[in-house]
């Protein structure tokens, strides 16, 4: 018989990464597959995602920790991003859209 929680504990796909390791709470990391079927892609080596709360994330954003979010800035965090030093964060295509 199948074990009905496989998805809870398993990691499933085969998709442009390879799972390298999860942190419990804190961070997703991967690295890109040689393998994908799409020659050249991805076109990232890897990535590494935070979970962040959202009493750190203006913080993190306007300190340059952050590369990309993926929630939505309020006004005031996006105003302060724009006038920092650095450059103003990457938003997701899909910001507002529920899942």
């Amino acid at each position: 018989m199948e074990d009905p929680r496989y998805p809870e504990t398993k990691i499933l796909g085969t998709g442009a990464f390879s799972f390298v390791e999860h942190v419990m709470g804190q961070s997703w990391e991967g690295r890109r597959f040689e393998g994908y079927f799409q020659p050249g892609l991805p076109y990232l080596d890897g990535f590494k995602a935070f979970f962040v709360k959202s009493t750190g994330l203006a913080t993190g954003i306007i300190g340059g920790q952050f590369d990309v979010e993926f929630r939505g800035l309020t006004p005031a965090t996006e105003t302060r991003s724009q006038t920092s030093s650095r450059t103003t964060p990457s938003r997701s295509r899909d910001r507002g859209r529920q899942a």
